[in-house]
């Protein structure tokens, strides 16, 4: 693959990141556990940081750092059936 095909898939699978993150943040409440919610916002400051890591430090992706970016975003889209009204049970402080 070209340097460009890779930037190009990186910054692909930077969106689905963020928006995977975007979509959980909007369903916490409340009551969702605060490792939870710290881990979701790292991940999302972490996404968007390599979002604009080729621009701010004219770093590279290589074929490692895209397996583990597609590896996480491959998570995130799996699991977001768990996630459809609010976060899973095992994730919240108070039972309902």
């Amino acid at each position: 693959m070209t340097a460009t095909s890779l930037l190009v898939l990186h910054e692909l699978l930077c969106g689905v990141l963020l928006w995977s993150c975007f979509c959980r943040a909007t369903r916490t409440n409340a009551s969702t556990a605060l490792p939870i919610l710290l881990s979701f916002w790292l991940l999302s400051v972490s996404a968007l940081f390599a979002t604009f890591a080729p621009l701010l430090i004219s770093w590279e992706p290589d074929a490692v750092s895209l397996i583990l970016l597609a590896s996480i975003a491959l998570v995130q889209t799996v699991t977001a059936r768990y996630w459809q009204q609010s976060p899973p049970a095992a994730f919240q402080t108070r039972r309902s």
